[in-house]
This record gives structure tokens, C-alpha cells and sequence, in this order.
């Protein structure tokens, strides 16, 4: 892991992330506590479940997936979190890391240590107030997500993962409709609760249908409508 320097007022995504709803002067403030972006490499863990918590990270690059496992000792992908997206907030209210974060490509990251935490709420009271609503609003969404995979088919729900991703990453890494799929049809099919040749095959579908293109890891998506239709049926 090697380490880079960047600034909050230089971040592309400084707007998506909590400085971006702090003044000027609190933003000179709450990056000074900030550990300047370590460049993850693919593979590269940024925590392990058990770890003793030691902060957030904020996405500013690349991509990373979070994993548990289960009772058998199998792994369940919990989520992928892409730039200006923040990972290990679900670990706050523990002394431990309850998931395993791995870098799905080059990724650079913030992190905010733990240990900053009481000083930056005294000096900054906005940023616990802003934590306790990412929080929340990350909560609801993932809740949201798997009640919706839940209740739909196959296909449905790799068009769903496919909208959802779209969605994410419009206006944080692109304002098109197309995008980078960093990770593998392994890691969509644990994800969905669908085996690779299930994935596999229902993209090659989407693709026949013209409701997709995919050149590689360049995910096009070619009729947004017709994939919410799908879902919706």
C-alpha cells in the first residue's frame, strides 16, 4: 500500500462527502484529522472483520467490496461502495470491524480515525450530526435494496443490481449511462444469492435484448426503461 496527498478543496467529490456540507473554516479544520488517501491495490484489505475499529474511510477512487461470513464460513457480500461513498460506518457503535473491506481495484481512500471522533464533535459539532444521518441514510438504502432483490426473479434482480449501480455512480464517476463493472460475475452472483452461470446467463439475455452492452468490464446500459419495466413486471 502506498500513500498519496489530497486535499478536501481539491476532491472532485468534496461535495458528496461530509466537508461538503461544512463551512469553509471547518473544512480547514476537519482535514487536518483526516490520514491523507492510502492507494489500496486490488486485493488489498483496508480492514478485516474482528480488527479493532479504527476509523472510516471515504471512497475517492476505485472501487470496494464488504464481506461477511456466515455460519458456515462461506462469504456473503454485504455491499460495494464506489467514490464519495463511505465504508465502515456500520462499525461505529463496536470496538470491532463487523465486516472484511477489499479493494476491487486501485483505490484511493480518507480515513477518519476513531480516535478524532470526540474532538471533532466538540470542534465541529455538524460532523456528528452529519455521521449520525449517513448512518441512517445507509441503513435505509441497503434495507431498501435487499427487500427489493428479495422479492424478485433471477433476471430481476441482475437488472435491479444493474439500475442500482447506474445510479450510484451517476455524477460521482460518470454522467452517463455507462460504467466500469469492477467487480467479477462471482462476486454480482454471491452478492445477489445467484450462481455465476445464473449471472452469466442473464446478461448474455440482457445484451440479446438490447437492454445492455457490455465490452469487457464497460457496462453500457442501452434502454434504462426497458430494464426498469423488467424489474417492475
Amino acid at each position: 500500500m502506498t500513500t498519496a496527498t489530497l486535499t478536501c478543496n481539491h476532491c472532485q467529490f468534496n461535495t458528496l462527502c461530509l466537508p461538503g456540507h461544512l463551512g469553509h473554516n471547518d473544512v480547514e479544520l476537519f482535514q487536518r484529522h483526516l490520514q491523507r488517501t492510502p492507494v489500496f491495490h486490488k486485493g488489498d484489505n483496508l480492514y478485516k472483520t474482528g480488527e479493532l475499529f479504527s476509523g472510516i474511510y471515504v471512497v475517492v477512487s476505485g472501487t470496494v467490496k464488504a464481506f461477511k461470513l456466515d455460519a458456515s464460513g462461506q462469504k456473503q457480500i454485504i455491499d460495494f461502495y464506489h467514490a464519495g461513498e463511505v465504508i465502515g460506518l456500520d462499525s461505529i457503535s463496536s470496538d470491532t470491524y463487523k465486516t472484511t473491506a477489499v479493494a476491487l481495484d486501485t483505490c484511493v481512500l480518507c480515513k477518519l480515525p476513531f480516535a478524532h471522533f470526540d474532538e471533532l464533535s466538540i470542534n465541529i459539532p455538524e460532523v456528528a450530526r452529519l455521521l449520525l444521518n449517513l448512518m441512517s441514510s445507509q441503513l435505509n438504502n441497503t434495507s431498501i435494496v435487499h427487500l427489493n432483490l428479495n422479492q424478485k426473479t433471477a433476471q430481476q434482480k441482475l437488472a435491479y443490481f444493474l439500475i442500482e449501480l447506474d445510479s450510484r455512480l451517476k455524477n460521482r464517476v460518470t454522467s452517463a449511462n455507462s460504467f466500469i463493472l469492477a467487480m467479477t460475475r462471482t462476486d454480482i452472483g454471491n452478492y445477489l444469492g445467484l450462481t455465476i452461470e445464473t449471472v452469466s446467463r442473464f446478461i448474455n439475455k440482457l445484451q440479446k435484448d438490447n437492454l445492455i452492452k457490455i465490452t469487457g468490464k464497460q457496462v453500457e446500459i442501452i434502454d434504462l426503461n426497458g430494464l426498469k419495466q423488467l424489474v417492475e413486471q
